[in-house]
């Protein structure tokens, strides 16, 4: 299915158009001299900026000339130079009538991948000024939703993630699809086109945005944090209950900086070191606010019953 995506159909209208002149030698029947008729349109082509974001360049651009219905005349691909303004054509199609009105359609391409198509009726001969063809319905790989990865991205400051993304049609995974990056404030976090964001120096948040030519999107929250230097007990201890039972509150811990405050994306390990419990989950990442959790079983053995939290590196660990 075809679709019209919004945002370079707006940075199209923004680029001055591609006038493609295209002279078309008529001819009526076997024994009348061939008439010359001129045939102009002016393709509206995705800005070369909104089109980077991509990673696309359109190098190729496809001309269709059809008399309605489904009367072909002309069909041939072109390479397009680099800052090309204008392109002169010269094919020959049999018209019935002079004046007619034929459809033109223009397919741009990158390479052998057409992305952009756009259609129009045309006069010929074409009185100026040429008609405008808005080049913006996306017939590109398909893709109808778009996952960013990982889902809740932790950066130091100053350091950097290179973001991963997939891409769906119909729930299947596609392996062919185009996607551009950007951030709530690019300013301060910068995301280039392979999905690498940069921290800033200070603490902060901003919203990470994936999107496909199609206009599938998708986003997630980047946190930016100094390293973890701390895990504290925070919650859970000292309980009593009957063995073998689901203690009734979790037991939780909290990675912070060294400006006092929590640290996500932090991996903290559990275990039951005495009394032959469980727990869990043995592995749980900090949130947000650097707060990592996980409910316990007391084992079969009456008497207290210890269990522990580590994270690698940091003053404090383990914390039991």
């Amino acid at each position: 299915m075809s679709r019209r995506d919004p945002l370079l159909a707006g940075c199209a209208r923004a680029v001055p158009a591609l006038i493609l002149l295209l002279t078309l030698a008529t001819c009526r029947d076997a024994f009348e001299p061939h008439a010359l008729a001129r045939i102009a349109v002016a393709p509206v082509l995705p800005s070369r900026a909104a089109l980077a974001a991509f990673g696309l360049t359109i190098d190729h651009v496809r001309f269709v000339v059809v008399r309605p219905v489904s009367d072909t005349l002309a069909d041939t691909t072109v390479a397009l130079p680099p800052g090309a303004t204008e392109l002169a054509l010269e094919l020959r199609v049999p018209l019935v009538a002079s004046p007619e009105t034929l459809n033109v359609s223009v397919v741009a391409l990158s390479g052998t991948i057409p992305l952009f198509t756009g259609t129009s009726p045309v006069r010929v001969p074409t009185p100026p000024p040429p008609p405008v063809i808005p080049v913006t319905t996306y017939i590109g790989p398909a893709a109808d939703s778009v996952v960013i990865l990982p889902r809740s991205p932790f950066i130091l400051l100053n350091d950097s993630l290179r973001l991963g993304a997939q891409a769906f049609n119909g729930g299947v995974p596609v392996t062919q699809f185009f996607v551009s990056w950007s951030t709530s404030d690019p300013t301060a976090a910068p995301i280039n086109f392979f999905g690498m964001l940069r921290a800033p120096a200070a603490r902060g948040a901003v919203w990470v945005r994936a999107r496909t030519p199609s206009g599938a999107t998708d986003s997630v929250t980047a946190t930016f944090t100094p390293p973890a230097s701390q895990l504290l007990a925070f919650a859970g201890g000292g309980q009593i209950d009957t063995v073998g039972q689901l203690l009734g509150l979790p037991l939780e811990v909290l990675a912070r900086a060294a400006d006092g405050l929590g640290v996500g994306g932090v991996s903290v390990h559990f275990r039951a070191l005495t009394g032959g419990g469980s727990v869990t989950d043995s592995v749980v990442v900090t949130d947000v606010a650097g707060h990592a959790r996980t409910t316990v079983t007391l084992g079969g053995l009456p008497g207290g019953q210890t269990f522990e939290a580590a994270a690698a590196g940091l003053s404090g660990s383990p914390v039991s």
